[in-house]
């Protein structure tokens, strides 16, 4: 994911220096409100923000002795795949989470505070 982004923030900065003439180049380079320019910032936050995260575990195809495959495995971390499957070349995959959303305030009709009952949060 956080390659797929480096190449589309490379790909976007190469078509603006590359599509334009210099003047309008520097003219759209120059006002932080144009979407190109929104969408660079964006695109460099979110990588950035990526680039922070830890896996929250990793997947690899095993690789049995004959050189099939098996799995898809679930492991903690890279070092802890199967040995026969780490000597052939098993690459481990990072996976990662998002962090579930807050849920928001609001006036609670029980107490008329803002708060999150969690019984008026799930409903029961």
């Amino acid at each position: 994911m956080i390659e797929a982004m480096k190449q589309a923030l490379e790909a976007l900065e190469r078509a603006v220096s590359t599509c334009f003439d210099r003047r309008a180049h520097e003219d759209v380079m120059s006002r932080p409100e144009h979407f190109i320019n929104q969408t660079i910032t964006a695109l460099r936050t979110a990588i950035a923000e990526a680039e922070k995260q830890e896996p929250y575990a990793y997947t690899y195809m095993g690789i049995k002795a004959d050189g099939s495959q098996h799995g898809p495995h679930l492991c903690w971390r890279p070092e802890y795949m199967d040995a026969m499957s780490a000597n052939k070349g098993a690459v481990a995959i990072p996976l990662y989470t998002t962090p579930p959303a807050a849920y928001p305030e609001f006036e609670c009709p029980r107490c008329g505070h803002c708060c999150s009952h969690s019984s008026i949060v799930s409903g029961s």
